[in-house]
């Protein structure tokens, strides 16, 4: 889902999500995709901010980048909002759709808390959330393959 979504649909691109979706709407299998899409994109945007300014991030470069990170850590949060509130008719989707759910709502809460200690400066709390960042990350991965 999260890695791979960004290909899949055929030859029409996916719609990006810009809104929360009410609980329990019925999903067909593009709109997850399309979801899917958007978490993985602010997931490979916020690791790719991070990146620019590692190995070492000062108090300067962090309150730079955190405009960039809380919109990537939004992205991940509404795409959160929508798969959670969705509902899929192909069981296999939906039960690697609940599976992930929690993982990305864990990511999404990591993500943001990453971009506020980035807005005020605070290095040392931006760099100690990058193992629970990376633990997220790899069970998210290992959700999907066994999916």
């Amino acid at each position: 889902m999260i890695g791979v979504a960004a290909g899949c649909g055929g030859s029409d691109p996916l719609p990006t999500p810009t809104t929360t979706r009410p609980a329990g709407s019925a999903v067909d299998p593009r709109g997850y995709l399309a979801d899917s899409a958007l978490a993985a994109q602010g997931i490979r945007g916020y690791l790719a901010t991070l990146e620019g300014v590692a190995p070492e991030v000062t108090p300067v470069e962090a309150r730079r980048i955190a405009p960039a990170l809380q919109e990537d850590a939004d992205r991940v949060a509404l795409a959160f909002g929508r798969l959670s509130a969705g509902r899929l008719d192909d069981a296999r989707l939906e039960e690697q759709r609940t599976a992930v759910t929690p993982i990305l709502g864990e990511l999404a809460k990591t993500m943001d808390r990453g971009a506020q200690a980035a807005a005020e400066g605070r290095t040392r709390q931006l760099v100690a959330l990058l193992p629970a960042l990376r633990t997220g990350l790899e069970t998210l991965r290992t959700s999907l393959a066994a999916g």
